[in-house]
């Protein structure tokens, strides 16, 4: 692999230099690029052809308190596990420490060495280097444990030997411990034992060790750790708090905290279960720490602090993403070690770690968010709650944490409106979906393929059609009505606040009907509604012809105004790299054994005859099939009754739609040939045999998932030309055909 140097962490906070702004994450930061691997292709012959037919309440932060309490203890550099000559010199300095002192005994509590269990026991010590105890004595005032096992050793016993030998340790010394006869207790009344836990202060707040390729965090109650990276994490021990949800004991969560988002982190709380370290040897088995590391580990751990086992993500999303050569690069793809700064970086894990006083732009979490999760969650079951405001105000990272607050006690239906940055769905659609599981990450990290609902209106641009919209809207609404009125929801709506954006909103407000309304304020007045969105404006507000008549009822509802933790903050990302991204994650679920190009896959194939056409304008019919090559198209479902003009052997949808079309999923179109059309999706077979209709989209490919094709492809890709040196493809944006077209003209008045 051919693979730069990661520019300087210090300038990571620096702007990278593009217009890209990011509509609704919070946070946000700059990093250099690096430069990408480079993926071998696929030799396979031609594909064939298939054919188809028509609350728990979570813990505030820690206190300012708690951080003074934490800044007391020592704050050295993070550690790295040693290498096996530094390991070999630590083991004969810790044994020639233990030999100097009379009979084993240690006098001076400053000579006490990290790897020692219990310094008040009695004067007998027990080398279990080699995993035997070699003397067990009664009188256990001073008893010094050696290594658990010489790193070489470790190196060259098999895993299952070291389990067993750890175990047998354990239940060794727990025997031991508890063999203590009556004058060790008359003795220890006299002189107080001193617990694990007041000689484990030479440690970092955070410290890490190498498991093979995975990596043990040992973090420090309080604190919180920010990360800039993907990888997986399981809770070993203790309690900890990302983005609103608790993680589970031994449970695998995904972690995806990318550049153009507010850095994820890690907060530990306080463990209301019983403090047992003892237990830590047994549960650090299961891992790929060796035994020195998992005895410093084990005796360095105290009471409410957090142990945690992280994986690398090899996902195919992330693999694709790499494939494309995406820009920016939203993770870090260093494979060498970093030059030294005050951030650590894993190679094994390609992340970022900062503590809290080196992060300049973590995820803002606003301190009444638990509170007021707490009091909806509790005071209504069935919450219905709806978050507006403008762009980059927060919405989405509160709609996260409100989700991950809520799911570990109850499913909830995420009913999402925003047609241009859907949380779950695609650019185009208004969506509704059960959620069971946190979600961490932006939106591109979870798209589904599968939902409760959606609905395809095609437009990003909802004051195109506003009627069409809010129809949709109406529509979804009443059918979740009557089949999920017994779940909360939370309702994502559109940045939208402008113009017409006051009125577009109180129209959704009183089509969802919702018992809470979040209306976030921002510093800035263009990020804000013109109006409050209290229930006796929305009662009371006149709004302008929107296409469609909304009954004045009274709505009883609970008005929140928050104000935006974003205040300040510089976007780095904009909507469109966004949307490419949904687009990208969502078709990476076509590919297997990362084989990513499209050209190495089986089409499957219809006959146009037999489906619905929805076009995007209104074309000549004898283009209509053309305009669909190497294009995105939903593949929808729609009643039999709906009218349509027949030319050219195509069924084609009048434009007069009232209401959105029911989606099933999207597709790639790979070709049109004798009226029949070929398509690539992640939809299977039996899902297919329910599409009856095909839409044009208005959200374009990303150019990358089109030109970079198979070496068994002679030539550029299919369907796509090079001009001015780049692709042209049959669906423009218009933007840039304006663009060009006013480009031409200057050229030839000249």
């Amino acid at each position: 692999e051919d693979v730069d140097d990661v520019e300087d962490v210090n300038d990571e906070e620096e702007d990278i230099g593009s217009d890209y702004g990011d509509d609704d994450d919070m946070n946000v930061d700059g990093f250099d690029e690096e430069d990408e691997d480079e993926s071998e292709g696929s030799d396979k012959d031609a594909p064939e052809i298939d054919d188809f037919s028509p609350g728990k309440y979570v813990r505030k932060p820690p206190s300012e308190s708690d951080a003074s309490d934490a800044s007391d203890k020592s704050n050295t550099s993070d550690i790295y596990p040693l290498n096996d000559e530094a390991m070999e010199d630590y083991i004969v300095d810790n044994q020639m420490n233990a030999s100097s002192q009379d009979g084993g005994t240690v006098d001076n509590k400053a000579d006490i060495d990290e790897t020692n269990l219990y310094d008040d026991l009695d004067n007998t010590a027990i080398d279990i280097s080699k995993h035997e105890v070699q003397q067990q004595l009664s009188n256990l005032h001073n008893i010094t444990i050696e290594p658990i096992v010489k790193a070489k050793d470790a190196d060259v016993e098999s895993t299952q030997q070291q389990q067993q030998q750890q175990q047998q340790v354990v239940e060794e010394v727990v025997e031991l411990i508890s063999s203590d006869d009556d004058n060790n207790e008359s003795k220890a009344k006299e002189e107080p034992k001193k617990s694990i836990v007041q000689e484990s202060n030479n440690y970092d707040d955070v410290s890490y060790y190498a498991a093979g390729q995975h990596v043990v965090i040992v973090l420090r109650h309080p604190i919180r750790l920010y990360f800039w990276g993907k990888f997986f994490v399981k809770v070993l021990f203790g309690n900890v708090c990302v983005l609103g949800h608790t993680l589970m004991t031994n449970q695998n969560y995904d972690m995806y905290s990318p550049r153009g988002s507010g850095k994820l982190y890690f907060e530990t709380l306080p463990s209301e279960e019983q403090f047992n370290p003892m237990s830590l040897f047994t549960i650090l088995a299961s891992t790929q720490l060796n035994a020195f590391n998992t005895e410093q580990v084990a005796t360095s751990v105290q009471e409410h602090d957090v142990v945690l086992y992280l994986q690398n993500i090899n996902s195919s999303l992330m693999n694709y993403i790499r494939f494309l050569n995406v820009n920016p690069k939203p993770f870090p793809i260093a494979q060498r070690t970093m030059p030294a700064t005050e951030h650590t970086y894993n190679i094994s894990l390609q992340t970022f770690f900062y503590k809290a006083e080196e992060c300049l732009s973590g995820v803002n979490i606003g301190e009444n968010w638990y509170d007021l999760a707490h009091h909806i969650f509790s005071t209504d079951d069935n919450a219905k709650i709806l978050v507006c405001g403008g762009k980059g105000v927060g919405k989405s990272t509160f709609n996260r944490f409100l989700l991950n607050s809520q799911v570990q006690t109850l499913p909830v239906i995420y009913v999402d409106l925003d047609v241009g940055q859907p949380e779950f769905g695609l650019p185009g659609t208004v969506s509704a979906s059960m959620i069971d599981e946190p979600v961490f990450g932006p939106a591109y990290t979870h798209t589904h393929t599968t939902f409760l609902h959606m609905k395809f209106i095609r437009h990003i641009d909802v004051m195109k059609n506003t009627a069409l919209y809010l129809n949709t809207v109406k529509d979804l609404i009443n059918t979740l009505r009557k089949e999920y009125d017994d779940y909360p929801w939370i309702i994502n709506t559109m940045g939208f606040v402008k113009g017409f954006g006051d009125g577009l909103n109180i129209a959704v407000i009183k089509i969802a009907k919702p018992t809470f309304v979040i209306q976030f304020h921002d510093i800035d007045a263009r990020n804000n509604f013109d109006c409050c969105m209290s229930p006796e404006t929305v009662m009371h507000y006149k709004s302008q012809s929107l296409g469609i008549t909304i009954t004045d009822e009274r709505i009883h509802f609970h008005h929140m105004l928050i104000v935006s933790e974003t205040q300040g903050i510089k976007k780095t990302y904009d909507s469109k790299y966004n949307r490419d991204l949904k687009v990208i994650s969502y078709f990476a679920n076509i590919f297997v054994d990362n084989k990513f190009y499209l050209t190495d896959y089986r089409p499957k194939e219809a006959k146009l005859s037999s489906l619905k056409i929805w076009t995007v304008d209104s074309l000549a019919p004898n283009l209509i099939a053309s305009s669909l090559n190497t294009n995105m198209v939903a593949l929808c479902n729609v009643r039999n009754d709906l009218k349509v003009k027949k030319a050219c052997g195509l069924q084609i949808l009048t434009h007069n739609i009232t209401t959105g079309l029911n989606c099933l999923g999207f597709g790639i179109v790979r070709g049109v040939s004798k009226e029949v059309i070929y398509l690539l999706t992640p939809l299977t077979l039996e899902e297919l045999s329910n599409v009856n209709c095909i839409a044009n989209c208005s959200q374009t490919l990303p150019l990358n998932m089109l030109t970079i094709i198979s070496p068994n492809v002679r030539g550029h890709a299919p369907f796509v030309t090079m001009g001015r040196n780049r692709p042209v493809t049959a669906n423009v944006p218009k933007r840039n055909f304006y663009q060009q077209r006013a480009q031409a003209n200057r050229s030839a008045n000249r």
